[in-house]
């Protein structure tokens, strides 16, 4: 359905549209989100869907975290309470079709060459930190997929013809790998907290205050220091962005460059592998939607087409 803004800025009593809403600038990369502005202020509108419990409990675990942090000061925009229905921060409209709304911050991401990463880095670093001492503990990071499922998917890929399967076959051995070596280390993992999940030179924006931390959609339960050395890898290696053009069957996101082959194969099972991007996959809550390799679906496992 088409999501009215007149009707979103009343919902959320954001005050009279000033203007049509646009597309958010997200350096190239696919994105649902609009800027809104009204007589109140500068919006940031995502729309998705929710297909199934997966993503139900996902919202409120983003809103869990999301909360935390800003009652302990961390920077980030600003949520606006949801009117009722409401899943976590997500206003339902109709069917699964939901909408969310948070304040607009000016500024630019990391992506930009000559971005002062020393600055950022130390911010980054100190705001994980404070996330990690949130009261946010009680769940351990999911097991990932055995490598049996991986088997399956390649052979789907191939039997479907898709470009994918060469590699992806080449990279079992890599797969099975990197999955022994999370088994290993999760069976005597520390405690784990919600951390951010998606922390990288994109989602940390230059402000005239600061810097501050944006799209939180991708919180999962995580060890703390785990969580640091994946962000520390992803400052140090080349950026994510701009994103390669999409093709068919592949969104421009898929794969970013940063993540190794073994790392992707390991995700656990709370995200799907970002190996594949269906272009008729509906977008999940502030996803360009990432399908599961095969585009495979188990009602109630995870998610059921895409996930964060």
């Amino acid at each position: 359905m088409d999501i009215d803004q007149d009707a979103v800025a009343a919902a959320f009593g954001l005050g009279r549209p000033s203007g049509p809403w646009r597309a958010l600038d997200n350096g190239g990369a696919p994105t649902g989100a609009r800027v809104l502005e009204t007589a109140r202020g500068r919006w940031t509108v995502r729309t998705g869907r929710l297909r199934s419990e997966w993503h139900h409990r996902q919202a409120h675990r983003v809103q869990r975290l999301q909360r935390a942090a800003l009652a302990a000061g961390i920077e980030m925009p600003r949520p606006v309470e949801p009117p009722r229905p409401a899943v976590g921060y997500w206003h339902r409209l109709a069917g699964d079709e939901v909408v969310q709304v948070g304040e607009w911050l000016d500024g630019h991401d990391l992506r930009r060459p000559g971005a002062d990463l020393v600055a950022a880095t130390e911010w980054t670093g100190r705001t994980l930190a404070r996330i990690a001492v949130l009261d946010t503990g009680g769940e351990q990071p999911p097991a990932p997929h055995p490598v049996e499922e991986w088997r399956e998917w390649v052979a789907e890929a191939e039997a479907g013809g898709l470009p994918v399967a060469a590699p992806a076959r080449a990279l079992l051995p890599a797969v099975a790998d990197a999955i022994a070596l999370v088994r290993d280390a999760q069976r005597a993992a520390p405690a784990a907290v919600l951390v951010h999940g998606d922390t990288s030179r994109a989602n940390v924006l230059r402000t005239p205050g600061g810097y501050a931390l944006i799209d939180w959609e991708s919180v999962q339960p995580e060890v703390p220091w785990w969580d640091a050395v994946s962000v520390a890898f992803r400052f140090a290696t080349p950026s994510t962005g701009p994103p390669s053009a999409p093709t068919p069957g592949r969104c421009g996101r898929c794969s970013p460059p940063t993540w190794t082959p073994a790392a992707r194969a390991a995700r656990p099972r709370s995200r799907p592998s970002r190996a594949c991007c269906a272009a008729n996959s509906p977008p999940p809550p502030g996803s360009c939607g990432w399908r599961w390799a095969t585009a495979r679906r188990t009602p109630g496992s995870g998610p059921s087409a895409c996930g964060w």
